[in-house]
């Protein structure tokens, strides 16, 4: 993974007292609960003080990361988090840079669990050990599941489709209620990709649709007025989201004469979380046809 690093000063915001020369090692998190298999970020701050300029990364598993249940049982690990590069951190500076841990542990039970780190300081044998940040594994509650298959590769047309099961969650965040995107293996021990589509409202239901060639249609309301479309491959790649607006009509999903999932009635509205974003697609259509 390469690391996307910011480095701050830290001399007009950090005493230096003298004898207090240090490097400190912590973790911070954004959010607490999660799905299984969801996005897991986790910001690594590195803070040096310790009066030399040290370069971090110049050996292998020079980071590593643990997760333990509640009650102390350690979580198996899948593999090791990549923390690949090397970098430079000043004395009275700082780094920053965010990993995702969901992919490297076995986080597919719910339940509350300690996430750790240890840091090997460049130049010398001191092990420096993190503050622990709490999380959960929420299961979310069912609004929908539907088994698809994923039609077979060009050239293996006689062998048997992969059988996949799209599901439609809901977790209860802070004051919000989230809408959660999974995708599993048929017994959904398995989860193939798990992401938050939006804000949900509790008065209307989400409307999912499946195409003919196995990819998610969504269209769920997020405010009294407001709508959002997304259409997601079986692999849980996003190709399109799109926002519409009520007007005399409220948006709907409706299969056309090709069997085509088109959203029907409302009114679209752009906005900077469109993919594609909206200004690629109006520079493509004016590109000259070949």
């Amino acid at each position: 993974m390469k690391l996307r690093l910011f480095l701050l000063a830290l001399s007009s915001w950090f005493g230096l007292a003298p004898g207090r020369a240090q490097v400190t090692l912590s973790l911070q998190r954004d959010q607490e609960q999660f799905l299984p298999a969801e996005r897991l970020p986790i910001t690594v701050h590195i803070e040096n003080q310790s009066g030399r300029t040290l370069t971090f990364g110049t050996s292998p598993r020079w980071l590593i990361f643990g997760v333990e249940t509640r009650n102390g049982r350690v979580v198996a690990k899948l593999s090791d988090v990549p923390v690949d590069g090397e970098f430079v951190v000043e004395s009275a500076e700082r780094a920053k840079f965010t990993i995702n841990l969901a992919p490297h542990f076995a986080l597919q039970e719910p339940g509350q669990f300690s996430v750790t780190a240890q840091m090997a300081i460049p130049g010398t044998d001191q092990i420096l050990s993190s503050n622990p940040i709490m999380i959960e594994i929420l299961n979310g509650a069912r609004l929908w599941a539907q088994e698809f298959g994923i039609p077979p590769a060009p050239g293996k047309e006689n062998d048997p489709p992969e059988i996949r099961k799209y599901l439609l969650q809901q977790a209860n965040h802070l004051k919000h209620i989230r809408l959660y995107v999974r995708i599993t293996d048929v017994s959904e021990t398995r989860t193939f990709a798990t992401f938050p589509a939006g804000v949900l409202v509790t008065f209307a239901r989400p409307e999912p649709m499946v195409d003919k060639v196995g990819r998610l249609h969504l269209l769920h309301r997020f405010g009294m007025r407001s709508y959002t479309y997304h259409l997601v491959e079986p692999d849980g790649t996003v190709k399109i989201r799109q926002s519409y607006e009520m007007s005399d009509s409220r948006p709907t999903l409706r299969v056309n004469d090709e069997g085509e999932v088109r959203v029907v009635g409302g009114i679209r509205r752009e906005t900077s979380a469109d993919i594609p974003p909206a200004e690629a697609v109006r520079v493509e259509n004016r590109a000259p046809k070949p």
